[in-house]
């Protein structure tokens, strides 16, 4: 049996001395993942002499997992941050998530519709 959270799994491997450096690695490039994303986005819309600034984009998929409707630590709200600060209008379609909860996180997304 493993832990769904693998940072779970190297808080506990500390408590034997256990070098979880691979899990952590693995982490640092999934939390990096959404300003990848947002960064070739720029790229593509630069290649067709388009600016982020005052372009729309879609983020498709809001949920954390496929085909559910939990959106909790969904890399989605990031990813859309990251546009809209860039200065994206910003939308997003998932057909498990019709209008984004309030959460403490994201609050500023709450209510957004598909």
């Amino acid at each position: 049996m493993h832990p769904i959270d693998p940072f779970y799994l190297t808080w506990k491997a500390r408590e034997y001395s256990q070098n979880t450096r691979f899990i952590e690695l693995a982490g640092e490039i999934n939390t990096s993942m959404p300003l990848h994303v947002v960064n070739r986005t720029a790229e593509a819309l630069n290649a067709r002499r388009k600016a982020m600034n005052g372009s729309r984009v879609l983020v498709i998929g809001l949920a954390y997992k496929p085909n559910v409707d939990d959106e909790r630590e969904s890399p989605s709200y990031v990813l859309m941050n990251l546009l809209k600060e860039r200065g994206a209008e910003t939308a997003y379609y998932d057909p498990y998530v019709p209008v984004i909860r309030l959460t403490r996180e994201h609050a500023h997304w709450a209510g957004a519709c598909r």
